[in-house]
């Protein structure tokens, strides 16, 4: 019984999506093999309200952590999510040496809609963009751009933080297109 491989995921497109009552179109939380080129297309999200209801989302931690690089998302409109937009090294509080590395990340034609009667608009709205920074690593978000990313209100800037998960956002290099 020997070690399986290690495959990087690479080369992946998901494109023409419709996802409804959801935790959203995740990346992660396993990146420890790498995970790069990946190309998300014309995809729109309805999280109906529920508690557990995400939009875009890579998240990883330093137990499963890894590079993840060249993502890109063109032309996503989201509604009623709890969580509209988050890259988190932090997702859980596990421990290990997979150090994250997320890098060069697009957002290109990015809408949260805010719906009438929905819980989820403005602050209630969640964004969370939280590079890592422990265990004597230092890997910020680098590269994340976006580029016409609209939210019809204000959401809030996720801080969850506390003594080994830093508030957010945090450890990013953000440029707005």
């Amino acid at each position: 019984a020997g070690q399986l491989p290690i495959y990087t995921v690479s080369n992946v497109k998901i494109l023409h999506n419709r996802l409804y009552f959801t935790h959203g179109m995740s990346i992660g939380s396993e990146t420890d093999c790498a995970v790069k080129d990946v190309e998300i297309r014309d995809m729109s999200i309805d999280g109906h309200d529920a508690d557990f209801a995400v939009g875009v989302r890579i998240k990883t931690d330093m137990s499963v952590g890894g590079e993840v690089r060249n993502i890109n998302y063109d032309g996503i409109c989201i509604r009623r999510a709890q969580e509209a937009l988050t890259i988190d090294t932090y997702y859980s509080k596990k421990t290990g040496q997979a150090y994250p590395d997320i890098q060069d990340v697009t957002i290109k034609n990015y809408h949260y809609v805010d719906t009438p009667d929905s819980i989820y608009n403005g602050d209630n709205v969640r964004v969370t963009l939280r590079g890592f920074s422990s265990d004597g690593q230092d890997l910020p978000l680098r590269n994340i751009v976006l580029d016409n990313t609209v939210f019809d209100s204000s959401p809030q800037l996720a801080s969850k933080a506390s003594a080994t998960i830093p508030a957010a956002p945090s450890y990013a290099q953000i440029l707005m297109g």
